[in-house]
């Protein structure tokens, strides 16, 4: 982890700069060492009923320093448009990255049908 506790300065994320902000965002919770409160916590499950799956997941969770995680969700906060607040509700900044990931990332068949129609329509 850098002790340097300057920040990287990106664009805060909007409805249309996702996919660039969350690989900044990304770098950034790494460089300051708080991206582990973000990636998913992968628990065995072979041979355990699913209450043991449960508890050894929530075992795991609760190692994750709570600090670390505030800090994590903070400077998600601090890199967003006012309008992207609303996502962030969660404390948990796993379940905030997920969902700012499944509001913004296009996907579906309408969402194929809007790009293609926007490209037929794009003026030369």
């Amino acid at each position: 982890m850098s002790s340097d506790n300057s920040s990287i300065h990106f664009p805060k994320l909007n409805d249309s700069n996702y996919a660039t902000w969350s690989i900044m965002m990304e770098a950034e919770l790494i460089r300051k060492g708080l991206w582990t409160g973000i990636v998913e916590i992968l628990v065995d499950g072979d041979g355990k009923t699913a209450d043991e799956v449960e508890k050894e997941f929530l075992l795991k969770k609760t190692k994750q320093a709570a600090s670390k995680m505030a800090e994590a969700c903070a400077e998600m906060i601090l890199h967003v448009d006012g309008d992207q607040l609303l996502h962030m509700i969660l404390r948990d900044p796993m379940e905030v990255w997920e969902m700012l990931k499944s509001v913004h990332r296009a996907r579906g068949f309408a969402t194929s049908l809007a790009l293609c129609r926007k490209f037929l329509m794009t003026k030369k």
